[in-house]
């Protein structure tokens, strides 16, 4: 799927990916998709939530990355996203996809007033990938990229394959979180932080807890509490995600 892609380009995902995964606020995620710039040619991009209800469909969030603010601005009053047609092609469609396919299959006379407005904003073609929650929870996540490379619209395909489930995770993440839990970074106390900085300099449990004097198994107790507060599975992602938003250097 990745065949186009250096191995350099292919570290690059795999950082961004990781990205997501400690995204804690949406300006943290909007960087990611800043970074696609590393990977694919494009000149605006943007994020949405929507979830279809009987008849309509329900913008729950967006993120407006480069779309500009009169167009994010229009596109809300005029509630758009009721005739967008990516849209509508995302609500059946999982994975990434053109714009001139969704443009193909979602084709009416309400579209058609929106693709005029779309493009006096610069907005004509693009790439988009849809991103599907539990079957119980119909969410959809939409992400936009548009003014890719006309040259090899292949790529920017294949990039936002290999991101886009990662971008979903992330989004639907955040969403599901109150103003006040994304505005809080995991803390750890000062003997939480203090055995994680020993668990990066390869201590095991019972010699951490010779050097602070406590039992191996309260180590454990205070590991578990790490894993926990930073949502995490193991030791090397506990220390890898405490680096990452600054708990241990």
């Amino acid at each position: 799927m990745l065949d186009q892609l250096s191995r350099g380009e292919l570290l690059r995902v795999m950082d961004l990916a990781t990205e997501c995964l400690t995204a804690s606020t949406f300006e943290q995620l909007d960087s990611v998709i800043s970074g696609l710039s590393d990977l694919v040619s494009f000149q605006k991009a943007a994020l949405c939530a929507v979830r279809p209800a009987q008849d309509d469909l329900t913008l729950e969030h967006y993120m407006n990355h480069s779309y500009g603010a009169d167009w994010a601005a229009l596109y809300i009053r005029r509630r758009m996203h009721r005739v967008d047609p990516v849209l509508a092609h995302a609500l059946t469609a999982n994975g990434a996809f053109r714009w001139h396919d969704a443009l193909a299959n979602n084709f009416h006379q309400a579209s058609k007033t929106f693709i005029e407005a779309a493009k006096d904003f610069g907005l004509v073609d693009g790439v988009s990938y849809s991103g599907a929650s539990h079957p119980a929870s119909p969410l959809r996540t939409v992400l936009s990229l548009t003014g890719v490379d006309a040259g090899d619209p292949d790529r920017a395909l294949q990039v936002i394959s290999a991101l886009g489930p990662h971008v979903h995770e992330s989004y639907k993440r955040l969403l599901q979180l109150g103003p006040e839990a994304r505005a809080s970074r995991p803390l750890l106390s000062p003997r939480e932080k203090e055995i994680l900085s020993w668990t990066q300099q390869g201590k095991t449990y019972w010699e951490i807890g010779c050097i602070l004097g406590i039992s191996q198994r309260t180590v454990k107790y205070h590991f578990a509490s790490i894993k926990a507060k930073l949502d995490v599975v193991s030791a090397a992602h506990a220390i890898a995600k405490g680096m990452r938003i600054g708990l241990i250097s």
